[in-house]
């Protein structure tokens, strides 16, 4: 546990000891990869979201592509069944239904 702000600086690595002037400690303490690593971090995490939200974007899309050929296909098929009984009365109807 932590009990004062020594510690926690300690812990941090950035509380230098006595026999070390505090510039010396400051430059070998410190960290050259840290903000990379976060950064890094926080672009995986954004190409993350994004992912998600293209993924979603994508079945959307899909899902609208899908309804709208349905749609096409329903209209066309209530097109045919309304012009089924006038061709059904056509001779050239009659004999192509006898062949099958």
């Amino acid at each position: 546990m932590i009990n004062g702000v020594s510690d926690a600086l300690k812990l941090a690595g950035q509380l230098a000891p006595v026999s070390q002037s505090p510039r010396t400690s400051f430059n070998s303490q410190r960290q050259p990869h840290a903000i990379p690593v976060q950064v890094g971090q926080f672009r995986s995490d954004a190409f993350e979201r994004w992912a998600k939200v293209t993924e979603a974007q994508h079945r959307i899309s899909a899902a609208q592509l899908a309804l709208e050929a349905q749609q096409k296909i329903v209209s066309q098929l209530k097109q045919m069944l309304s012009l089924l009984p006038g061709a059904m009365q056509r001779p050239e109807a009659q004999a192509r239904l006898e062949q099958l």
